[in-house]
């Protein structure tokens, strides 16, 4: 007789669910440590060469900005995808037991 699997094992979503949201953390506080930073800096600067800074500042801050709405949107997809791994396992788990008992 074959082995059956009864359970799907959602510990390995969970792990890199909370690694992600890890980078999340520590990708937004570096981003507002580069903030804190540049505000320091662009306040005690004056010139072209402050406005290319602060253009250039601009376009990476965008970047972290949509590389953090990334790694969100991979966070929620891993939790969504936990949760839906979690309620196939249930379903699957109610139809065992009502063949059991049928």
């Amino acid at each position: 007789m074959s082995e059956q699997v009864n359970k799907l094992d959602t510990s390995e979503l969970k792990e890199a669910s909370k690694q992600i949201r890890t980078m999340i953390e520590e990708l937004t506080n570096s981003k507002n440590d580069i903030e804190t930073a540049t505000t320091q800096l662009l306040s005690t600067w004056v010139g072209e060469s402050r406005n290319a800074f602060e253009n250039k500042y601009t376009v990476l801050n965008r970047a972290i900005i949509d590389i953090e709405e990334t790694l969100y949107d991979f966070y929620d997809s891993l939790v969504e995808s936990e949760a839906a791994y979690i309620e196939a396992d249930r379903e699957v788990s109610r139809a065992i037991d009502q063949a059991r008992e049928g």
